[in-house]
């Protein structure tokens, strides 16, 4: 097990930084790789996981998708794509170790969320787990913001779109998507892939390529993908990102699908300082443009906010209940046995450091 958790560690890493290499690289024709074409790596990777299903359970028991639950993961796909757009823009403008510690205000932002739209009283551990997640992630916005003075209207945007990027995912968090029967853990992923495929094939991408050039928002994907496929550095990139993403997913539903969910909250808690760690290596040691650079006293600024967050989550692993559906993984805030509303998930997985989770369809992580 712990070889399942080192090698879902090395394939998130892998997949968090190839996506920001692209961005540096250019293209024979001119064409930069561009967040919206990023997006759909993702997904397509997490599309991929539906012939992975099918393929691993080739001698056992098949599992048949009923209308129903296939219809209802549209709704959380949807959701998806556009958090997962707004965070590749987010990652367009900052390092992949800062991207990848503010995810983990997800956790609060779940937390928040939920109390607001249920009125309960705030358990103890949510208020202690959010004051120190404000106090380390407020370490890591300075800390960022202070080590590129010039770049700082390009880190502004970038943190902007990152924080609208979390502010949906909190919300996917609270999406129940399939309130019957569970699906498969990679099978759920996949469909959702296959979802947020086709939204982006049939609206996204075309609503991009009307936009003005001079909005910002104009992107040719079709360009992009040319100017990809000729160019082998890219190419390259686009590559590691799909299979390195579609790994990710097949270990880290191995790894949570343990009894032992040490491996798991191992995993959660490592993914952010590996990417770091190991971006700064690739920054001093190739030419690769990781955008990874030690900052002096900025960085050590930001290690001190991420060494908070460790230690928030680390207590909020150790001291919260458990998931009331008979799973070892932990939740952030206590699950409230006399809500009502059918759309709410009780059951809030507490590793802000993977971009969501669905309990129910899905019960794992995804970049």
């Amino acid at each position: 097990m712990a070889s399942r958790s080192a090698a879902a560690l090395v394939a998130g890493t892998a997949a968090t930084l190839s996506l920001k290499v692209a961005f540096g690289l250019s293209s024979h024709n001119g064409v930069d790789v561009q967040p919206l074409f990023q997006t759909g790596l993702v997904f397509l990777a997490m599309a991929l996981l539906v012939p992975v299903h099918y393929i691993s359970t080739c001698n056992g028991e098949r599992t048949t998708i009923e209308k129903g639950a296939f219809w209802r993961l549209c709704r959380p796909a949807v959701i998806d794509v556009l958090a997962t757009a707004l965070a590749m823009a987010g990652l367009l403008y900052l390092a992949p170790s800062t991207h990848k510690l503010l995810q983990y205000s997800v956790m609060p932002l779940v937390a928040l969320l939920k109390w607001l739209l249920k009125r309960d009283d705030a358990p103890s551990l949510a208020t202690r787990g959010l004051g120190l997640y404000l106090v380390a992630l407020t370490c890591i916005v300075v800390g960022t913001v202070c080590s590129a003075p010039a770049a700082s209207s390009s880190i502004a945007r970038g943190l902007l779109f990152l924080g609208a990027s979390c502010i949906v995912q909190s919300v996917l968090f609270l999406v129940d998507a399939d309130a019957s029967e569970p699906l498969p853990p990679l099978l759920g992923i996949g469909v959702q892939g296959l979802w947020g495929c086709l939204f982006m094939a049939l609206l996204v991408f075309p609503a991009a390529y009307c936009m003005p050039m001079s909005s910002g928002l104009y992107e040719n994907v079709l360009a992009t993908a040319h100017g990809v496929a000729t160019n082998s550095d890219l190419l390259a990139a686009a590559l590691v990102t799909v299979l390195s993403t579609t790994t990710f997913h097949v270990v880290a539903v191995r790894v949570l699908g343990d009894l032992d969910e040490v491996y798991g909250y191992v995993l959660a808690v490592s993914l952010a300082p590996s990417v770091w760690a190991v971006g700064i290596v690739l920054q001093y040691s190739t030419s690769l443009p990781v955008d990874e650079p030690w900052a002096g006293v900025a960085s050590v600024v930001q290690l001190s906010g991420m060494a908070l967050l460790l230690y928030a989550t680390t207590l909020v692993h150790n001291e919260a209940p458990e998931l009331p559906v008979g799973v070892g993984h932990r939740v952030f805030a206590y699950s409230s046995g006399s809500a009502t509303e059918p759309h709410l998930a009780q059951r809030l997985v507490a590793y802000g450091s993977f971009k969501a989770a669905d309990h129910k369809t899905r019960g794992s992580f995804v970049i």
